[in-house]
């Protein structure tokens, strides 16, 4: 990663200019996040996935990832490859940190659980 001691701007597609400062692992992650969404709003869902998978990648607890990585298997219609990748980031939430998903990303589960049910 490029160190400076300047500021470093980040352009995300369809949103302005924002200066990034402090800790230069959180910028990148914010700037891995912002490629992915952008990436996914731009209709291109297994490109956004590659972006949400090299942040979890960076830090396999960063829940935002988590969230885009099922919305894209959504939009890809694989809810089978979303429930086993969220139920594989609940057991390491679980047994590395004591940790349970947040609501969020409980309803999502939940939610796509509900859907696939009903498609049986």
């Amino acid at each position: 990663m490029l160190e400076t001691r300047f500021p470093v701007i980040l352009i995300v597609a369809n949103a302005s200019p924002t200066i990034a400062t402090g800790d230069p692992r959180i910028r990148y992650l914010e700037a891995l996040l912002a490629l992915a969404e952008g990436t996914l709003k731009g209709g291109e869902p297994q490109a956004a996935l590659a972006w949400f998978q090299q942040a979890l990648t960076a830090d396999p607890y960063l829940e935002a990832a988590c969230l885009g990585v099922l919305r894209c298997y959504l939009v890809m219609d694989q809810p089978a490859a979303a429930l086993a990748f969220y139920r594989q980031y609940a057991v390491r939430l679980e047994r590395d940190l004591g940790l349970r998903p947040s609501p969020e990303a409980r309803a999502l589960y939940e939610s796509i659980l509900r859907t696939q049910d009903r498609s049986r």
